[in-house]
């Protein structure tokens, strides 16, 4: 339940964990896209026709994305804190929308950029 005065302490607590959660399996797919140990078929990840039917796409695109996801989740890290300082919930609202924006964005525009730019490189050879 909201208040004027801000939110309860286990609104907050699932709130905080929610968005940790999050920032925590960006990085994670990050770091597995990063060494090449994000399988395909994986339940996370950048998942398209091109990605599933070949395994040099799908590694070649989670390799070139590792960065935009990275970010992503540590944008969403940063997050926590103004989350958690800040008063009022209106505040705390704003600051948790701008950072899943954002966040998004960077996944959806990393995931398209480097699927194109994988597809120019392995095709062109």
């Amino acid at each position: 339940m909201i208040n004027p005065q801000g939110i309860d302490p286990v609104s907050l607590v699932v709130l905080t964990s929610a968005l940790l959660g999050l920032a925590s399996l960006l990085t994670a797919v990050a770091v597995g896209g990063h060494r090449g140990r994000l399988r395909s078929r994986h339940a996370c990840g950048v998942r398209t026709r091109a990605t599933l039917a070949d395994s040099a796409v799908w590694y070649r695109v989670h390799r070139l994305a590792a960065a935009w996801f990275g970010l992503a989740g540590v944008l969403l890290f940063a997050a926590v804190p103004p989350f958690l300082l800040l008063p009022g919930w209106r505040a705390r609202a704003v600051t948790v929308s701008v950072a899943l924006a954002v966040a998004l964005s960077l996944v959806i525009v990393g995931s398209v950029r480097s699927q194109r730019r994988a597809l120019r490189e392995l095709h062109t050879d």
